[in-house]
């Protein structure tokens, strides 16, 4: 009580005096908040690189100086127009890692503190050059690229080639808010997908032009409003009616401008619900703006995913594959469906697959609540059609019909109602914090023992895994969200793949091609690889040692490695300490719901 008796005043200037000292720029730390946007227009002068950097470069620091936190360029603001007389070999085009613009703008983000959306054209090792859009975040580092869908070049020799449809979209955490980029030609598609993918605020360069100002500017407000997110558009036009942030509000009015930049205040829609995360993951969990879920809703979840009723001999259930003492895997090298029937891969970890932007092993669900039909209507996995028996048996329990109407509002069920609840039970299956974060994020010298430091130096150095299991300065999914060919399942005497992976859902260059799995938790998950043939990490590790399996299409960064023995088993250790401190456990007592129970009239 001694404090109510201290006087105020000192406390008030103490907390006024915090409030001065923090940066007028610096965002909330959590959904709702408000931050500011610098959008630059400028027409460039083809094959004028130095002095388009130079002109937007000034635009940039005006932008920044005036409060700016992140700042978008509009699409082929450095390298000019594709005008069809400039020859393909000719275009200004280069490396997203390496190529002179990109180092520009990474100098300029790290001296400015500043996130920057830079589109470039980009020569793919393939010969390709496809429009590519750069986000570099404050430490002048690439945060995410994202090559454009619909490339409207209007060239006729095809230079410029037009991204993979199936190229994921995801968002990142930046200045504590969910970002994600999409050119403005993809807008329609993009938005959507960076919506449920957690964006409260999405970044779009365009090549729109004034011609296009209605349409353009009434499909951002519409995307916006449909998909509650705020999106900042720019092309390389001044004035243009649709250069602006657009939020389910409308359209925001800037609050600085000068000859070719505005800055404008993007705020973003709360969320009502945030699934927690832990240490060495991103901040943020992922969270689709329309449907955010809720605990209710997860609990709900929760409850389909372990009743056996929603398969065609009522014995199995979502967690007889994903059993969450084994990580949520089956310990099996695939799983094991209604009459004994097995699947075609292996089954993959659920734990934190809120962060991942596809989904299975060829990475065909583009979300948790599109894949969660397939394993339903799954012939090997429980075979109990989503569409209609899903929705028809839930409509028939008393519970479940209470339950969904308290958590949800559904008068009726149907199965996206179902996909929701268990896409949010599994949103919040997080596990992290393990020895290895306490180590590398935590500060704590003595959570990893000898063998595993040894191990993460191998990691990250002479077995060079974070090429594909990355490990980022504030966060760690190890994975880098591609596709690659290591060679596992490819059969030297008949010179075919035994799954051919990708390429069975897209084109056939992309055979063999499966998605880099987490190794989080991977010491609960054996055995391993697309189809559980390697028992133990240390077959894995001895997999890679060798540098996989030759054949035609294998991903040039497999190689042998070189590591003795007593690396291996460094390594090995390493992998041990990825085992987040959260384990969970099946419900102790669980009913199963009697067929018999139904709601009068149904």
């Amino acid at each position: 009580m001694s404090f109510f008796r201290r006087p105020m005043l000192p406390l008030l200037v103490m907390c006024l005096a915090a409030l001065l000292m923090r940066s007028p720029a610096a965002p909330a730390e959590s959904s709702g908040a408000r931050v500011l946007v610098g959008l630059i227009s400028h027409q460039p002068t083809p094959g004028g690189s130095q002095a388009n950097l130079r002109a937007l470069e000034v635009a940039v620091r005006a932008s920044v100086k005036s409060g700016a936190q992140f700042v978008v360029l509009p699409e082929l603001s450095t390298t000019g127009s594709l005008s069809a007389q400039i020859p393909a070999d000719q275009l200004a085009a280069e490396g997203v890692k390496d190529g002179p613009s990109v180092r520009h703008w990474k100098a300029l983000c790290q001296e400015l503190g500043v996130w920057l959306v830079v589109p470039i054209l980009e020569r793919t090792q393939a010969g390709r050059v496809e429009v590519a859009l750069v986000l570099l975040n404050a430490r002048g580092e690439i945060a995410m690229v994202q090559h454009k869908t619909l490339a409207r070049t209007g060239r006729e020799d095809g230079a410029v080639s037009r991204a993979s449809f199936r190229e994921m979209q995801d968002s990142v955490v930046a200045n504590g808010v969910r970002v994600g980029i999409v050119s403005g030609d993809d807008l329609r598609v993009g938005v959507a997908r960076l919506a449920n993918r957690g964006a409260e605020l999405v970044l779009a360069p365009s090549g729109w032009m004034k011609s296009d100002a209605d349409p353009w500017r009434d499909l951002a407000l519409d995307l916006a409003r449909e998909n509650r997110v705020t999106i900042a558009a720019v092309s390389r036009e001044e004035n243009a009616p649709f250069n602006g942030v657009f939020s389910s509000k409308g359209s925001a009015a800037p609050i600085a401008s000068g000859d070719n930049w505005t800055v404008v205040p993007a705020a973003l829609a709360t969320r009502k619900w945030a699934v927690p995360s832990a240490m060495g993951l991103p901040a943020i969990v992922p969270v689709p703006a329309v449907d955010t879920g809720s605990d209710e809703i997860a609990a709900l979840g929760e409850r389909l995913f372990y009743d056996t009723n929603l398969s065609a001999n009522g014995k199995v259930a979502c967690a007889t594959c994903h059993d969450p003492e084994k990580g949520f895997s089956n310990g099996l090298s695939k799983g094991t469906g209604v009459y004994g029937r097995t699947t075609k891969r292996n089954v993959p970890t659920l734990l934190n697959v809120a962060f991942r932007p596809l989904l299975q092993w060829d990475g065909y669900a583009s979300s948790l609540e599109n894949f969660a039909k397939y394993p339903f209507s799954g012939v090997a996995e429980m075979n109990f059609h989503y569409v209609d028996k899903v929705p028809t048996y839930l409509r028939r329990q008393a519970s479940y019909v209470a339950q969904f109407a308290s958590s949800m509002g559904v008068k009726e069920i149907e199965f996206e109602h179902v996909a929701s609840a268990l896409a949010a039970y599994q949103r919040t299956l997080i596990s992290a914090e393990s020895p290895f974060d306490r180590y590398f994020y935590g500060g704590e010298p003595a959570a990893l023992d000898e063998p595993a430091k040894r191990g993460l130096a191998l990691f990250q150095g002479k077995a060079n895994c974070t090429q594909c299991h990355r490990i980022e300065k504030e966060a760690a999914l190890f994975m880098d969200f591609q596709f690659h060919v290591t060679g596992h399942g490819y059969n030297r005497d008949t010179g075919l793949f035994n799954d051919i992976g990708l390429g069975s859902i897209s084109t056939a260059d992309q055979t063999g091609m499966f998605q880099t799995p987490t190794l989080r938790n991977v010491a609960l998950t054996a055995p391993y690889m697309h189809d559980g043939g390697l028992a133990t990490l240390e077959e894995v590790v001895a997999f890679y040692n060798r540098g996989g399996n030759a054949n035609p299409r294998l991903d040039p960064m497999m190689r042998p490695l070189g590591l003795t023995v007593s690396e291996q088993a460094d390594l090995v250790a390493f992998l041990k300490s990825l085992t987040g401190s959260r384990q969970y456990r099946a419900p102790s007592v669980r009913k199963a719901v009697p067929k018999h129970s139904v709601v009068a009239g149904r």
